[in-house]
Protein backbone atom coordinates (compact mmCIF):
# COMPACT_ATOMS: atom_id res chain seq x y z
CA UNK A 1 0.00 0.00 0.00
CA UNK A 2 1.39 3.41 -0.95
CA UNK A 3 0.24 7.00 -0.60
CA UNK A 4 -0.66 8.67 -3.91
CA UNK A 5 -2.83 11.60 -4.83
CA UNK A 6 -3.86 10.04 -8.15
CA UNK A 7 -3.74 6.66 -9.84
CA UNK A 8 -1.52 5.90 -12.80
CA UNK A 9 0.08 3.11 -14.77
CA UNK A 10 3.84 2.49 -14.83
CA UNK A 11 6.43 -0.02 -15.93
CA UNK A 12 8.44 -1.95 -13.32
CA UNK A 13 11.57 -4.08 -13.37
CA UNK A 14 11.28 -7.11 -11.08
CA UNK A 15 14.48 -8.94 -12.14
CA UNK A 16 17.73 -6.93 -11.86
CA UNK A 17 19.42 -9.28 -14.34
CA UNK A 18 16.79 -8.41 -16.99
CA UNK A 19 16.30 -4.60 -16.99
CA UNK A 20 14.90 -4.94 -20.53
CA UNK A 21 12.01 -7.07 -19.21
CA UNK A 22 9.45 -4.55 -17.94
CA UNK A 23 6.06 -5.34 -16.43
CA UNK A 24 3.04 -3.06 -16.61
CA UNK A 25 1.72 -2.09 -13.16
CA UNK A 26 -1.42 -0.10 -12.42
CA UNK A 27 -2.14 1.78 -9.19
CA UNK A 28 -5.71 1.89 -7.84
CA UNK A 29 -7.35 3.67 -4.93
CA UNK A 30 -7.93 1.48 -1.88
CA UNK A 31 -10.83 1.41 0.52
CA UNK A 32 -10.85 3.96 3.37
CA UNK A 33 -8.90 2.82 6.40
CA UNK A 34 -6.44 0.64 4.49
CA UNK A 35 -2.99 0.57 6.08
CA UNK A 36 0.07 2.07 4.41
CA UNK A 37 3.23 -0.03 4.17
CA UNK A 38 5.35 1.23 7.09
CA UNK A 39 8.80 1.22 5.46
CA UNK A 40 10.69 2.03 2.29
CA UNK A 41 10.83 -0.55 -0.48
CA UNK A 42 11.83 -0.59 -4.18
CA UNK A 43 8.31 -1.31 -5.42
CA UNK A 44 6.71 1.89 -4.14
CA UNK A 45 5.69 4.76 -6.38
CA UNK A 46 8.58 7.10 -7.12
CA UNK A 47 6.43 10.05 -8.20
CA UNK A 48 6.35 11.78 -4.81
CA UNK A 49 9.43 10.29 -3.14
CA UNK A 50 12.19 12.84 -2.62
CA UNK A 51 13.58 11.36 0.61
CA UNK A 52 15.33 8.22 -0.66
CA UNK A 53 18.40 7.79 -2.82
CA UNK A 54 17.21 7.08 -6.34
CA UNK A 55 20.67 6.15 -7.67
CA UNK A 56 20.03 2.40 -7.67
CA UNK A 57 17.15 1.88 -10.11
CA UNK A 58 17.88 -1.77 -10.89
CA UNK A 59 14.51 -2.75 -9.39
CA UNK A 60 11.13 -1.10 -9.18
CA UNK A 61 9.46 1.65 -11.14
CA UNK A 62 11.28 2.64 -14.33
CA UNK A 63 12.27 6.27 -14.06
CA UNK A 64 11.58 8.64 -16.99
CA UNK A 65 9.10 6.19 -18.51
CA UNK A 66 6.33 8.74 -18.26
CA UNK A 67 3.08 6.78 -17.92
CA UNK A 68 -0.36 8.20 -18.64
CA UNK A 69 -2.10 9.94 -15.75
CA UNK A 70 -5.10 8.13 -14.24
CA UNK A 71 -7.67 9.32 -11.78
CA UNK A 72 -8.72 5.81 -10.71
CA UNK A 73 -12.29 6.28 -11.81
CA UNK A 74 -14.59 4.05 -13.82
CA UNK A 75 -15.71 4.67 -17.38
CA UNK A 76 -19.22 4.29 -18.68
CA UNK A 77 -19.53 1.51 -21.26
CA UNK A 78 -23.34 1.23 -21.67
CA UNK A 79 -26.46 3.23 -20.81
CA UNK A 80 -30.13 2.38 -21.15
CA UNK A 81 -32.35 5.39 -20.46
CA UNK A 82 -35.91 4.93 -19.24
CA UNK A 83 -38.64 7.56 -19.26
CA UNK A 84 -41.15 7.85 -16.46
CA UNK A 85 -44.69 6.65 -17.16
CA UNK A 86 -46.23 9.42 -15.05
CA UNK A 87 -46.07 13.20 -15.24
CA UNK A 88 -44.63 13.52 -11.72
CA UNK A 89 -42.18 10.61 -12.04
CA UNK A 90 -38.44 10.64 -12.67
CA UNK A 91 -36.52 9.52 -15.70
CA UNK A 92 -33.73 7.06 -14.91
CA UNK A 93 -31.01 5.00 -16.55
CA UNK A 94 -29.29 1.64 -16.16
CA UNK A 95 -25.59 2.31 -16.48
CA UNK A 96 -22.73 -0.20 -16.85
CA UNK A 97 -19.23 0.84 -15.74
CA UNK A 98 -15.80 -0.75 -15.95
CA UNK A 99 -12.36 0.41 -14.92
CA UNK A 100 -10.71 2.39 -17.66
CA UNK A 101 -7.75 0.47 -19.09
CA UNK A 102 -4.40 2.25 -18.90
CA UNK A 103 -2.67 3.28 -22.08
CA UNK A 104 0.65 1.43 -22.03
Amino acid sequence: MDVLRSCYAARFVFDPTRPDLRTNVEWFFCKPGAKVFPGYHRFASTHYDSEHDQADRSLGEVEHDFPPWRNGRWKEVARETRRSDTADGFDYAYVTYERAAPDF
